[in-house]
Order: C-alpha cells, then sequence, then structure tokens
C-alpha cells in the first residue's frame, strides 16, 4: 500500500512539474550593464530602468527588458532572468526615479523631471549586436541647467538691460 502511494506521489509531481526545462522559446540575449549618476552623484533612491526597442515592440517574440539600479547606482538589464541582458537591437533606455513612500503618502527619489520618462525624450541609447555591452556611467541630470539654455538667448545668455 505504501508503495502505490509513493508512486502516485512520484508521478503527481511529475505531472505538475514536468520532465525537462523546456519552456517557450527564448531569443539569444547579451549581457548589458552600467552605473547611473544624477548629477554626478549616486542615486538617493532606486531608478527604475526600462530597454525599449527602437525599430517597436516584435509581434513574433515579444520581450520586456528591465531592471532597477542598486544602491551604488549600478545595474545590469534582465529580459527572461536576473542579468542575463538583453537581445540584439536599437534601444533607448526608459528612466524613471519616483517612489511612493507609504509612511508619508508622497513620493521620493531623485526627481529627474520627466527627462528620461518617455522613449522620445530620453536621450539614453545604446545598440546590443552578438557580445555584452557595458554602458559605464550613464549620466542623468535632475534639472536643465542655464548654460544650455543660452543659444535660445542667442548663444549671449541673457543680457542685462
Amino acid at each position: 500500500m505504501r508503495w502505490v502511494l509513493l508512486a502516485s506521489c512520484a508521478l503527481s509531481v511529475n505531472l505538475v512539474t514536468g520532465c525537462g526545462t523546456k519552456g517557450p522559446p527564448r531569443k539569444p540575449t547579451f549581457r548589458v550593464t552600467g552605473k547611473l549618476t544624477v548629477d554626478g552623484e549616486t542615486p538617493a533612491a532606486p531608478i527604475q530602468i526600462e530597454c525599449q526597442n527602437v525599430a517597436g515592440v516584435d509581434e513574433n517574440m515579444p520581450t520586456f527588458s528591465r531592471t532597477e539600479s542598486k544602491p551604488d547606482g549600478s545595474f545590469e538589464i534582465a529580459t527572461y532572468q536576473q542579468g542575463d541582458g538583453v537581445p540584439p537591437g536599437e534601444y533607448v533606455l526608459v528612466l524613471s526615479s519616483r517612489e511612493l513612500n507609504l509612511m508619508t503618502r508622497d513620493y521620493t527619489g531623485p526627481d529627474l523631471k520627466n527627462r528620461y520618462s518617455d522613449a522620445k525624450k530620453s536621450d539614453v541609447k545604446f545598440t546590443v549586436k552578438d557580445k555584452p555591452v557595458d554602458l559605464g556611467e550613464v549620466k542623468l541630470t535632475k534639472m536643465t541647467s542655464f548654460r544650455s539654455l543660452s543659444p535660445v538667448c542667442g548663444g549671449e545668455g541673457v543680457k542685462p538691460l
């Protein structure tokens, strides 16, 4: 009787977990790493990082690659499992940094003024071919500096009256 019960349990486990590790098809991925800084410093809070393919979503085998920065600002992007990387293609990084603090019911984190939260506005771009990519230091800024606005003012800045 015990033998029948043991065999039944083994068969049930095999049916639930399957006989192998074969799952849905996966695209090859290549490791993508980097380190974020905000105005030259380590981000005060984690920054959510999402890769958007410049060519758009692959209708046949869509993927979603993302991660969150570590306390030191470093990151490694994942598609199927932690740190496995990104399929080949041209990408733009979409970044957000605002987290809801449940105690104060306020949003905290470095305010990037939505400069990187839209793929059309973000200027953080890279290409993955057939090898790992190290993006190095990805320099983010919270606000536009006055100096960068000077071309709007004729390249001379604001002149006194």
